[in-house]
């Protein structure tokens, strides 16, 4: 019997930050005792040559200095292409021994190189998806194929600017790890689109198209205008349909269909739930075309997603917010609460600075409530700084519960859609983005357990 030699590895993976890989390498790699100060300050001292090469060409030979701002960027961007580099290699210590032993600028050039292949291979794959995309009236998925993404490509500057991501990419994946960056992140961004565009591939555009309507006439929105994933949407009833034994390629689930899931789901364990829904999976599985394994493992890294969410909404009682019904020729009701016409810009700009020069709360509520009749220009006077405190309860207690409601649904609209959204459960300490929100929970949680109830139940029925 032959021993096998093992190599423990001294560096700790988990002390590695992916996002900062070089300078992380170099700390991991000091605190083990395997690189001394000495060599990590010539590294240092070779990666501001280069930054002074590149201010020079930047410059086009004028000058060695530019703003701090600029010299920090073009710095951040030399970084990003050695970690591009050093992270190519199959483990932590040859980085660290190629980073120990090689001139840097070496590393630097053939990072360039590495990244001009991705961004050659970025461009075909980008012309392949926008070739294939899907005839979808979406606006944010049609927007950035059709502009955000060339703009990318039109401005990334792998030189000066490699780690800058140039343009803002709005259509959201149900993987997208926004802490990337560059053209590594576009990379990702086309790769995991191109999988949730293929996959989608494998249905009917029209049922696609009449899935996505029912998702708007169930959370009241027009679904061309909201920043949606197809994919998931498509995803989820296409397993549901599986679980009920239908063609999986049929999205189309009816009220009498949505009534028997409800019941597997809620008869069932946790355990029997995930069975049910690995079973669905591996039917679906079994239909890709081309047994494509980068689009089963997309479907597979999806699955623990979908199987948390079920579970949640059947906790909730909210598994109709999730299973997306056919309610073609039915009728909710609803109330589609249209604004007014939004004050001009110097009589809204009047109107704040003659509540902040009145120090009576009472009179503060009351001009609000005389002078602002429009939704928007409500929002706007919340976040206007012009109310402190315990005056924001004030004013929601002068508003209507169908404001109450258009408010909540404002600031809690992810929740609202994943069927994690109830009055009664939301947290004081929470984070907010502004004051009013926090001071809105506040006073809804003071409110009786009947008032909430009515606010909950206008919630379902408002059309913003």
């Amino acid at each position: 019997m032959h021993n096998k030699i093992v190599t423990i590895s001294k560096l700790k993976k988990e002390n590695i930050n992916k996002y900062h890989y070089t300078l992380s390498l170099l700390l991991e790699g000091q605190r083990k005792g395997l690189i001394n100060k000495k060599t990590i300050n010539s590294i240092h001292q070779q990666i501001i040559v280069i930054l002074r090469e590149l201010i020079l060409k930047y410059t086009k030979g004028n000058s060695t200095s530019v703003k701090v701002e600029t010299a920090e960027n073009i710095q951040k961007s030399i970084l990003y292409v050695i970690d591009f580099k050093l992270a190519s290699y199959s483990n932590l210590e040859k980085s660290l021994f190629i980073i120990k032993k090689t001139d840097v600028k070496k590393i630097y050039e053939e990072g360039l190189i590495l990244l001009k292949r991705i961004i050659e291979d970025a461009e075909n794959l980008y012309a392949y998806i926008k070739e294939n995309k899907l005839k979808i009236p979406l606006e944010v998925y049609n927007s950035t194929i059709e502009e955000a993404l060339p703009v990318f490509f039109a401005s990334y500057d792998i030189n000066y600017n490699a780690h800058n991501t140039v343009t803002y990419v709005d259509y959201p994946l149900v993987f997208n790890d926004l802490k990337m960056q560059g053209i590594i992140y576009i990379n990702d961004y086309l790769k995991n689109l191109n999988l949730e565009t293929n996959f989608c591939g494998h249905f009917n555009i029209n049922d696609i198209k009449n899935v996505l309507n029912n998702y708007g006439h169930l959370y009241n929105i027009d679904y061309r205008q909201t920043p949606i994933n197809i994919f998931e949407i498509v995803i989820n009833n296409s397993i549901f349909s599986a679980i009920l034994s239908n063609n999986i390629t049929d999205l189309n689930i009816s009220e009498s269909q949505y009534k028997i899931l409800k019941g597997i789901f809620t008869q069932s364990t946790a355990y029997e739930n995930k069975v049910i829904i690995n079973e669905a999976i591996n039917k679906i599985i079994a239909k890709i075309k081309n047994k494509d394994k980068n689009l089963i493992n997309y479907i597979q890294q999806y699955k623990p997603l979908l199987i948390t969410k079920i579970l949640n909404t059947i906790k909730n009682d909210s598994l109709h917010n999730l299973i997306i019904t056919d309610n073609t020729g039915v009728k909710k009701e609803k109330i589609v609460f249209s604004s007014s016409k939004s004050m001009s810009n110097d009589i809204f700009r009047s109107l704040v600075e003659k509540i902040r020069n009145s120090s009576d709360t009472a009179d503060k509520i009351t001009i609000i409530t005389s002078k602002v009749k429009s939704m928007d220009d409500l929002i706007d006077i919340l976040s206007a700084d012009c109310l402190y405190a315990d005056e924001f309860k004030e004013l929601y207690k002068q508003i209507s519960n169908v404001e109450l409601a258009v408010l909540a649904k404002m600031i809690f609209l992810e929740e609202i859609r994943a069927g994690q959204f109830h009055l009664a459960g939301l947290i004081v300490n929470e984070d907010f983005d502004e004051e009013w929100q926090q001071q809105y929970v506040e006073f809804i949680l003071e409110l009786s357990k009947i008032q909430q109830r009515k606010i909950e139940q206008l919630i379902d029925k408002i059309e913003l």
